[in-house]
């Protein structure tokens, strides 16, 4: 899903933190969607099954934090009930805007792009470790080794 020119702004972006930050985010997104060595038809065979779902989206406006500061999500009403009986609005937004899947499309050639990446691929276990307390402290805190270990 990324238009041209769309990897090298986010390479010419990072800094060594946020190298690391896409590098964990990158092998994820590969890791879910068997781009890494694993046993990937060893786990589709497998019955899947879940007894709780995490809705992990938060709601989109146009002051969402975003990659590059910038706004990344511009909404411009075209028709509204009380004038026109309806609303319409259109959405001027950055691919990279809240909550989504950063396929392995955006970090290399030949793999797959979302729309490619299998929806079994994407119901995976899911591990919580809950650090909400300390965000609400400080908002670019991290998930620790510590973190881990106490989970």
């Amino acid at each position: 899903m990324c238009v041209p020119g769309c990897q090298e702004k986010v390479i010419s972006n990072l800094s060594r933190r946020g190298f690391l930050t896409a590098a964990g985010s990158a092998a994820a997104a590969l890791t879910a969607t068997g781009c890494l060595t694993l046993s990937v038809e060893k786990r589709k065979d497998e019955a899947r099954s879940f007894r709780k779902v995490f809705d992990l989206t938060h709601t989109l406006t146009p002051d969402f934090p975003s990659y590059s500061g910038d706004p990344q999500l511009e909404v411009e009403a075209l028709f509204t009930v009380t004038e026109n009986g309806y609303s319409l609005n259109r959405w001027h937004l950055s691919e990279h805007t809240g909550t989504h899947l950063d396929a392995p499309i955006h970090f290399a050639n030949d793999v797959l792009s979302a729309d490619r990446i299998p929806v079994d691929d994407l119901v995976v276990p899911l591990a919580i470790v809950d650090i909400r307390d300390r965000a609400r402290k400080n908002p670019d805190t991290q998930v620790t080794p510590d973190d881990l270990r106490e989970w």
